[in-house]
């Protein structure tokens, strides 16, 4: 069995990530490439962290916090593709 690779993109948002990984798997389709987006990680609204906005001192959703995601999920569906 053949080792499976983990390629990470990252850039800020409108940045073009989603665009290259697309294009990434359709060029690449053959080598049977799965694409995970982080976005779909986030835990829900209710249970996410929130954090002061720095100028308003209004409560926002702090979307750069790693407790934001549910890293188990992503874990589990990255160890399953990887068996596949």
């Amino acid at each position: 069995m053949k080792r499976p690779y983990l390629v990470g993109i990252s850039g800020g948002s409108g940045s073009g990530k989603s665009t290259l990984a697309k294009f990434l798997e359709n060029e690449l389709s053959a080598l049977k490439v799965k694409v995970f987006h982080l976005d779909s990680y986030f835990k829900p609204d209710a249970t996410r962290p929130k954090a002061k906005a720095p100028v308003t001192g209004k409560v926002y959703f702090d979307d750069n916090c790693p407790e934001t995601i549910d890293h188990q999920q992503f874990r589990t569906d990255l160890e399953a593709a990887s068996h596949e």
